[in-house]
């Protein structure tokens, strides 16, 4: 896994951190089976036809979903985000799993597919 600090080139992915953010050069690469996100992405813009089936974006500064409408995702682990609509996620109709740190409205929950495993954990409160 690449951490922060480690940019440079991973599996003909190439990164490059900017003032806008992190710049991914796919490099051709169209099909990645599992993506765990850098803390430093801020849009999911590139993801558009990579076919990624699990998507990890703990901790980062992601707040839109809507670029995985359509996606063939089976699986995304969020937490620690800024995401506060997850109505994009109906629109992708392979969701089987949904893991989230945070609470989101009991009515857009019940929203996703009940074929769609939900997992909710926040985590312990610090005092």
């Amino acid at each position: 896994m690449l951490q922060n600090n480690d940019l440079g080139k991973k599996e003909n992915l190439e990164f490059n951190k900017t003032e806008d953010g992190l710049f991914v050069n796919l490099k051709g690469n169209r099909t990645i089976s599992s993506l765990d996100l850098l803390h430093h992405l801020k849009t999911l813009s590139f993801i558009k036809g990579l076919q990624v089936k699990k998507l990890i974006m703990n901790n980062t500064k992601i707040s839109d979903l809507s670029p995985l409408i359509g996606e063939p995702l089976e699986e995304i682990r969020m937490r620690g985000t800024g995401v506060k609509n997850i109505n994009p996620l109906l629109k992708v109709e392979s969701l089987k799993v949904f893991y989230t740190g945070k609470m989101y409205p009991k009515k857009e929950i019940e929203k996703l597919p009940q074929t769609v495993k939900i997992e909710i954990n926040p985590g312990k409160n610090k005092k």
